[in-house]
């Protein structure tokens, strides 16, 4: 039988952390351990992860604040199974998930083996869900398109609480890029495919993700993670047979919306700043890409937002 590690960071987060517990306790698959990593949380919030741990027999593990795709890394290292799960502390498995990403596994067995991932579901932080999440699925489907340029053109979206990653291939990449506290998984799932490994979508809800105001999805770290990854995979050192034109193509296409979007949803004069900041880099960066349509468009975005926190 399969064995699963899970990871949980974990940081300040005792207001969800036992949900999630429970969630990965209570899966029809068992996961074979389960390992907290308490990412330098304050003394309160250290006592009661530790005392959750002790409680429920899990493996606890203490470290300095490093972020999370640290904390991923750091409770990898220590794992002792086959395969690796992560879990935000504020999300919830569904009972399934394992049994679901395990049956996708065995079903792809003739492929070297990366990564498995399925759907999720969007809740407030009552639970209450909101939108139910499906993935694209060419690129999974069509084992025979290898390339990189048909990862790019698809908002694949490999989240790691929907996923069970191989531990050898994890491992093989160095993990998760530690630089990033945003677009990670992305980032960690594109190296996942140059190197070689298989990627199989699985079309069933694994698990829950819950929005509330705390999330780097809110904030500015976001958007500086999102330029990160934009100049990471622009300026990374391919092979002669990638068209660096088509990478450049394909990125500026995903993410030129989203950027001169964040212009007009700052929500603070900080936010603000650093969206406009981020947009120029852009702007500039794929300058020779943009077509008149475009250039217009950011400078409708760029003025409007101007105006929206210079007449405040």
């Amino acid at each position: 039988m399969e064995k699963i590690s899970l990871i949980i960071p974990f940081y300040n987060g005792s207001g969800y952390i036992k949900d999630a517990i429970l969630s990965a306790i209570n899966q029809t698959v068992p996961f074979s351990e389960i390992i907290v990593v308490n990412d330098g949380s304050n003394e309160q919030e250290s006592n009661f992860v530790k005392g959750l741990a002790d409680r429920y027999k899990l493996n606890y593990k203490i470290k300095q604040n490093g972020g999370q795709s640290s904390a991923r890394n750091a409770g990898a290292r220590i794992s002792k199974s086959q395969y690796l799960c992560f879990l935000d502390q504020d999300d919830i498995l569904l009972p399934e998930h394992n049994q679901v990403l395990i049956e996708g596994i065995k079903k792809q067995a003739e492929y070297m083996q990366g990564v498995v991932y399925a759907n999720f579901c969007r809740a407030e932080a009552d639970m209450s869900i909101y939108s139910r999440m499906s993935r694209p699925k060419k690129l999974l489907i069509d084992v025979n398109d290898r390339s990189i340029y048909s990862f790019l053109s698809q908002d694949i979206h490999i989240l790691p609480s929907a996923m069970i990653i191989s531990r050898n291939a994890f491992f093989d990449i160095d993990g998760f890029d530690e630089k990033f506290r945003g677009y990670e998984d992305d980032d960690l799932a594109l190296r996942i495919f140059i190197r070689g490994y298989h990627i199989t979508y699985v079309d069933k809800e694994v698990y829950v993700w819950r929005r509330h105001s705390n999330q780097t999805t809110n904030s500015e770290v976001m958007m500086s993670s999102r330029l990160n990854y934009i100049t990471k995979w622009c300026d990374y050192l391919y092979d002669n047979t990638v068209d660096i034109k088509k990478v450049r193509i394909l990125l500026y296409k995903r993410f030129r919306s989203a950027i001169y979007h964040d212009l007009v949803k700052a929500s603070s004069p900080s936010e603000y700043i650093i969206a406009k900041n981020i947009a120029e880099l852009f702007y500039n960066k794929f300058a020779d890409l943009q077509s008149i349509i475009y250039k217009i468009k950011y400078l409708y975005y760029y003025n409007k937002s101007s105006k929206k926190w210079t007449e405040k």
